[in-house]
């Protein structure tokens, strides 16, 4: 018996056929529930029969979360694309695969919800996502097969290693560019031999950088004229609130017999965007005359600098809202501090506030 560890999954993104490989921190749920609805059994002639009956015609919508380190060669990019870009009131729509060492998961039509950016120097410049999907299966398992096993038009990762000169399995002869070790192909053939590969998910694969660099990165912070001194922390959250559109019919319910034909949800709405988040600062004989302060017609600019750089460098990401409404607070606290509650309130679109990081 052998178990599936989810620090060794892998996760990635298909949008408009490329694969992006999203590395992840361990932090990584998905779920999908099915509806229940109950019924009594109990009859006039027979008042025996306590316990309900229950039927299940529809899945809910899947929900999935996980974390992202940013990093500075900007490879997990596309997220901040699919978090920002709403189209004729929808999202970009794209499916993940959930890769362990033993099975390949799948969650249909996903889109993201919401964004969490926290711009903390003390913790690496991290992403929070969470989102929904239409349907969460696994797709296959195992993950591993040998010549003579693959499944022509599926793809596949070499990961056996040539024996000398010679290839285990000549992987050029179904679709491989060459024999060597981490090559992806599609398999025009069932292969022969003794050599392995791994079962990937399908698309083009997005080109990776050679290095990873986390990167940590502190808070500057201007509120109309004022540039706000002594942050601890700031906080940034992105919000698409959706609204599915009921998807259950008699009709379609009485031919349920299974999880393969079950209802589920497949058209949404975006019903509203929030750009919100908070700014914490010690308290100081400079700013407490701020403390009790709000405003309605703010223009907030919020820039995340590398930690090795000076507060006028040019920012790893920054986010310009204009207009914005915020409402300062006190917390006694062992050092005095106060937070502002920021809101967007203008009409921009999401990609328009990012000015940097994508434009970069």
């Amino acid at each position: 018996m052998s178990y599936s560890f989810l620090k060794e999954s892998k996760l990635f993104i298909v949008y408009s056929g490329t694969k992006h490989r999203i590395h992840t921190s361990s932090a990584i749920s998905f779920s999908q529930t099915f509806a229940s609805d109950s019924f009594s059994v109990k009859t006039l002639h027979d008042q025996s029969k306590m316990f309900e009956g229950a039927t299940i015609t529809k899945a809910n919508p899947a929900n999935f979360e996980f974390d992202v380190p940013l990093t500075k060669e900007k490879d997990e990019s596309i997220i901040i694309d699919l978090l920002s870009d709403v189209t004729a009131g929808q999202l970009k729509s794209f499916d993940i695969y959930l890769q362990s060492n033993q099975s390949l998961f799948k969650l249909e039509n996903a889109i993201i919800t919401g964004g969490a950016i926290d711009f903390n120097p003390n913790n690496p410049l991290t992403i929070r996502l969470q989102g929904e999907g239409t349907k969460f299966s696994k797709i296959i398992s195992p993950v591993s097969y040998s010549a003579g096993s693959f499944t022509v038009g599926s793809t596949y990762k070499i990961t056996s290693f040539p024996n000398g000169a010679s290839p285990l399995t000549d992987f050029t002869t179904i679709g491989a560019s060459n024999n060597n070790y981490g090559t992806e192909f599609t398999a025009t053939g069932v292969g022969s031999g003794s050599g392995t590969a791994d079962f990937m998910p399908p698309g083009t694969p997005q080109s990776e950088s050679a290095t990873r660099t986390p990167l940590m990165v502190y808070p500057v912070v201007s509120v109309d004229s004022l540039d706000m001194n002594n942050i601890t922390s700031a906080t940034v959250n992105i919000q698409n609130n959706i609204d599915w559109t009921p998807f259950e019919t008699l009709q379609s319910s009485l031919s349920v017999t299974d999880a393969s034909n079950v209802m589920r949800a497949s058209n949404y709405t975006v019903s509203k965007r929030l750009i919100s988040g908070a700014i914490s600062q010690y308290q100081t004989n400079n700013n407490i005359n701020q403390f009790d302060d709000f405003s309605t017609t703010a223009n907030i600019t919020l820039k995340g600098i590398k930690i090795e750089d000076a507060a006028d460098a040019t920012p790893f990401i920054q986010l310009a809202l204009n207009p914005a409404t915020f409402t300062a607070r006190m917390q006694p606290s062992e050092v005095f501090m106060q937070s502002y509650d920021f809101s967007y309130t203008g009409s921009a679109t999401v990609d328009s506030i990012i000015t940097q990081y994508e434009n970069s």
